[in-house]
């Protein structure tokens, strides 16, 4: 349980950075946004976009994080009446449940991608849109190992408290 702990607090601190710098990406294009509209009537180019695709980013991390701080999924009407083992043992079939959806997802989106990696739309400069939906991927990803930690992590406290 100790090495599962310390994988997930890395992780944390890994998605937190990466929602920080983008917190922080998105704050400075859209003031430089503004400024260049109403101060130089132009616009920078393609920030709409990439402040769409950060929307998209964002919300991807911060459903990783919140996956990993076990805040993602619980059946309240029935907890309530259910004892501490059912409830343990509920919160594992939702982990591997979730675990199982989120892999299917992944799966999901390296078929999209294969199916448009040929794709020619041009996002900034050499940047094609089909690398920036790669993320998808690799956020699904992240989050099925969220699930798989949050799935071996519940088994073992269910287990612990069966005893």
């Amino acid at each position: 349980m100790g090495i599962l702990h310390q994988i997930k607090t890395y992780f944390k601190k890994i998605v937190i950075a990466f929602l920080m710098i983008i917190l922080a990406e998105m704050i400075l294009l859209s003031f430089g946004q503004i400024i260049a509209r109403k101060v130089f009537l132009d616009s920078i180019p393609s920030a709409d976009q990439i402040l769409t695709m950060s929307v998209m980013f964002m919300a991807l991390l911060a459903a990783i994080l919140t996956t990993l701080r076990d805040k993602h999924i619980s059946i309240e009407m029935i907890s309530n009446f259910v004892s501490v083992k059912v409830n343990l043992w509920m919160n594992v079939i939702a982990n591997i449940a979730s675990f199982i959806i989120t892999l299917y997802l992944v799966f999901a989106a390296k078929d999209y991608l294969a199916m448009n990696s040929d794709s020619v739309e041009i996002f900034y400069g050499e940047i094609k849109t089909i690398t920036l939906e790669a993320s998808l991927f690799y956020g699904f990803l992240a989050m099925a190992f969220a699930f798989l930690i949050n799935s071996i992590e519940s088994i073992f406290l269910a287990i612990r408290k069966v005893d």
